[in-house]
């Protein structure tokens, strides 16, 4: 059992937590005029301070003062009526007292207006971007929505509106743009997908799920008909992974977090190793071998190749952990950043960059010592049409449909789920790629290669392990391609009957080193568009280039987060720590236990399972601290368990391991010693996979607790199979309809508390409360 130790004042606040790796955090706190601040300092000496009205709302969050700011002013009902960052403010106005919690309207300096519309019953009826584009929405009985459809403006074109039918259990039944591009999905009688057929001019290809007797997935066969087995054990965690050949993967080891620490392949072996923390310490391969050097903020300082030390790097950061510095096969390059997280300037032993923004805050010119200055333009919804000599052009729903350059000319088409299905580059023939409902990239027809080469790609635990590939219609001779991926899950190596076709490397902000003949999955392990320089995010394309996203990014930005203002910055100017699996949200999945200990150190518990919360005054603070150290093992999952206190906070239980806390004097406070209980939950409370996931506008999710947390399931699944801890708050019940595409964690609960589990959850990235009226509404 890995031990924490925390020091607690009298009246349950955190004032110092120091971790197995000999990490420290230490908290103040202080009160004036009804409000409070909270003021954390973390190993590397940055200090963050937060200031919160008496009920509870943030209204101003500081981090290393004077260096990076949020501003949050509230009305007297709670509401957010602006959140400012570096002089920029965004503002939030709101329907009349009779319908307190509609946002009507909200003013970006990027965007401008933009004005919402509703139905009688609060549903959102529309989303309108001044001189922009009009995104309808049209509902069922149920609420759920049936139709998507867009309006032309401001020279964007129109996309196609997009059909909803459902089953009786409110499942999504088919998708649909026309008769050529839909897809329609199937469901057992729990509700499980057990297949999902695209269409798309008159080719069908489908991709089909079986279960096992508890509910894991056991099968996933692919639109070419490849039969992938996962062989789940007890806690649905593959064994290993055969197809008609054999085990492809065998041998699969785990840690104690569920984290896989090993497996064989045909002439192939892979071992990783984490620290104390939780991080990747080592990834060594037959064909690779990287080790990882972190600081006390989680951040990534060195990386050692240790088959060839010119592709080891080091790394330095400011006190917001944004990357400074970095020595690599490269050279040396440093990087700049303004007070709204804006890369200013990037030099490397080649070239500068300087990076120009209008007071609009988008990036309008980038000019290079190499190359002279690019100008950069817009269109009304905020993607990049123009950079350079490079001209884009996207519809009404932010799709990017067309590239063109002095070279090439590249379109593309999408399926209902807005995921590239078919990619034309100049005369070639179009390439029809399939993804699943996470947004992973499964399938690739490229009639352009001999005989019609398919890939299928192949995942496990949520990162590329293996490429098939074969010619269409032969599943009799294929290749298995074994990935080694880094710690971002980029691949770094391909092995071939245990010899090394190719390996890989990769700038900070994920310049490729070595170039590849076609489009691949690269950084992060996410499709790369080879001669158009960009890398496939789902919901929008990134330019490693400049590091940052070529569009608006539609998730809305928190007070709580100072990287969220910045609608275009990428992995919150820390590439080596974050990803942004989706285009949405960035996480760091990688070093998750880590990295929610210092998130849990500023934001605490969630508070949604136990009885914490602003509203329950001491079991709020006891609650936070617990859920720091939680949150520091394995992410602080409200499903699983909480840390207890034997009985003296909030009516928290007693459990069978206990450790001694001593508090320091603080303020004046007596010293008080109490015994803590600590269960660590494992993986999140998740068991088997883990995928990221986009809900869509219309879904219905829950939640038991308060809106403080963080975990959430598709509505009206059964009490035993969510696992709740002792201590749930089964009173404090809350249903939510999602109205804009949200992004998610997701995956089956593991059994515990004398419970089966095994229901979904979802996780995001936020307290439920900070989305409500953004992605979600209460119904």
């Amino acid at each position: 059992m890995k031990l924490i130790k925390l020091s607690l004042l009298a009246t349950g606040l955190l004032v110092s937590l120091n971790s197995f790796a000999s990490y420290t955090w230490t908290a103040d706190y202080s009160a004036s005029n009804g409000d409070s601040t909270k003021k954390v300092t973390a190993p590397n000496g940055t200090t963050t301070y937060s200031y919160r009205q008496g009920f509870g709302k943030p209204i101003l969050l500081s981090k290393t003062r004077g260096v990076l700011s949020n501003t949050a002013d509230y009305d007297d009902e709670g509401r957010l009526l602006s959140l400012s960052q570096g002089g920029k403010t965004r503002t939030y106005n709101y329907s009349d007292s009779t319908h307190l919690d509609w946002l009507m309207s909200q003013d970006d300096p990027e965007l401008g207006t933009t004005n919402y519309t509703y139905y009688p019953n609060g549903l959102r009826k529309s989303e309108q971007i001044s001189g922009g584009s009009t995104t309808n929405y049209e509902y069922d009985g149920n609420g759920n929505i049936t139709k998507v459809s867009y309006s032309a403006a401001g020279g964007i074109s129109q996309v196609p509106t997009i059909t909803y039918d459902y089953d009786a259990n409110n499942n999504v039944t088919s998708k649909t743009i026309s008769a050529t591009n839909q897809i329609a999905n199937t469901y057992d009688a729990m509700d499980r997908v057990l297949s999902s057929t695209l269409t798309y001019n008159g080719i069908n290809n489908s991709i089909s799920y079986a279960y096992d007797d508890y509910g894991h997935i056991s099968t996933i066969t692919y639109p070419d008909g490849l039969v992938v087995n996962y062989n789940p054990d007890g806690l649905g965690r593959s064994k290993a992974i055969s197809t008609s050949a054999g085990n492809i993967i065998s041998s699969i080891t785990y840690s104690p977090a569920n984290n896989i620490t090993g497996y064989s392949g045909n002439s192939y072996s892979l071992a990783i190793t984490y620290d104390s923390m939780n991080r990747i310490s080592s990834i060594k391969s037959t064909s690779a071998s990287k080790s990882y050097t972190y600081d006390g903020e989680n951040n990534v300082t060195a990386i050692t190749d240790n088959n060839s030390s010119a592709n080891s790097a080091s790394f330095g950061y400011d006190a917001n952990n944004r990357l400074t510095t970095a020595s690599g096969y490269w050279g040396q390059a440093n990087y700049s950043y303004d007070n709204l997280n804006n890369i200013t300037s990037l030099s490397d032993s080649k070239t500068t960059n300087s990076y120009t923004y209008g007071g609009n805050n988008l990036l309008s010119s980038v000019t290079s010592t190499a190359n002279g200055s690019e100008s950069i333009s817009y269109d009304a919804n905020g993607n990049i049409i123009n950079e350079g000599g490079d001209s884009y052009t996207y519809d009404s729903a932010n799709h990017l449909i067309s590239f063109k350059n002095a070279d090439h000319t590249i379109t593309f088409d999408y399926d209902p789920n807005g995921n590239v299905i078919s990619t034309t580059q100049d005369s070639n023939k179009p390439v029809i790629t399939r993804y699943d409902e996470s947004g992973k990239l499964v399938y690739k027809l490229d009639p352009n290669k001999a005989s019609n080469q398919v890939t299928d790609y192949i995942y496990l635990n949520g990162k590329l392990a293996v490429e098939a590939t074969h010619n269409d219609g032969d599943l009799t001779n294929i290749a298995y391609h074994y990935i080694t991926t880094n710690a971002l899950g980029s691949p770094i190596a391909s092995t071939l009957n245990g010899a090394t076709e190719y390996s890989q490397d990769y700038k900070p902000y994920g310049i490729e080193q070595n170039d590849k003949d076609s489009d691949h999955l690269g950084f992060t392990g996410k499709e790369t568009i080879k001669d158009m320089g960009l890398v496939n995010m789902n919901a929008r394309y990134y330019s490693p280039g400049i590091g940052r996203f070529m569009a608006y990014d539609p998730a809305e930005p928190t007070v709580d987060d100072l990287s969220s203002f910045n609608r275009y910055s990428y992995a919150n100017d820390n590439p080596l720590r974050y990803t942004d699996p989706t285009g949405l949200f960035s996480f760091s999945d990688f070093f998750h236990g880590a990295g929610n200990f210092a998130s849990g150190m500023m934001n605490g518990m969630s508070g949604g399972f136990i009885n914490t919360g602003h509203q329950s005054g001491f079991a709020h603070d006891a609650g936070w601290a617990f859920g720091t150290a939680l949150g520091f093992t394995y992410g602080a999952s409200e499903l699983k368990a909480a840390t207890y206190a034997t009985g003296k906070a909030g009516g928290l239980i007693e459990s069978s391991t206990t450790a001694a806390v001593t508090e320091r004097n603080v303020v004046g406070q007596a010293n008080v010693t109490k015994d803590l209980v600590k269960y660590y939950p494992e993986n999140d409370g998740f068991i088997g996979e883990i995928v990221h996931e986009t809900l869509k506008p219309g879904t219905l999710i829950d939640r038991f607790g308060s809106k403080n947390g963080r975990f959430l399931s598709p509505a009206n699944t059964p009490m035993k199979m969510r696992a709740l801890p002792p201590g749930a708050k089964i009173n404090e019940y809350r249903t939510y309809r999602v109205i804009k595409p949200l992004n998610v964690k997701s995956g089956r609960i593991a059994p515990a508390f004398n419970q089966p589990g095994m229901g979904k959850q979802y996780v995001i990235d936020r307290p439920v409360k900070d989305i409500i009226d953004k992605f979600i509404e209460e119904v």
